[in-house]
């Protein structure tokens, strides 16, 4: 896999951590080709790390499983980049200037 993706979320969304490992199962098993690397918490964010060749398209993959599964969208920020890198290219929300995490 030549790409990190994270999907980041205010960390207040989670009231409790087995949601997010529940998250982190569901995104496992639904997508394919990629690899759910794991996630952690700080500084009031929460980020889910993904392995991807195809850091767009994931997304919107994701996007749809949380659509499917009623979590809300507009509730995460996204960004990825190259292994070989520490630039995050910031893809969701569409607004979003600059991604990092924390």
């Amino acid at each position: 896999m030549r790409y990190q993706l994270v999907i980041q979320f205010k960390q207040e969304f989670f009231n409790d951590l087995q949601v997010l490992w529940k998250l982190a199962d569901l995104l496992e098993n639904s997508l394919l080709d990629v690899e759910v690397d794991g996630h952690d918490i700080g500084s009031g964010e929460l980020n889910v790390f993904i392995h991807t060749n195809h850091p767009i398209e994931t997304l919107e993959e994701i996007k749809l499983v949380f659509v499917n599964h009623g979590i809300d969208v507009n509730a995460i920020k996204s960004g990825y980049r190259l292994f070989s890198s520490n630039i995050y290219t910031p893809i969701w929300h569409l607004c979003l200037e600059k991604f990092s995490i924390i």
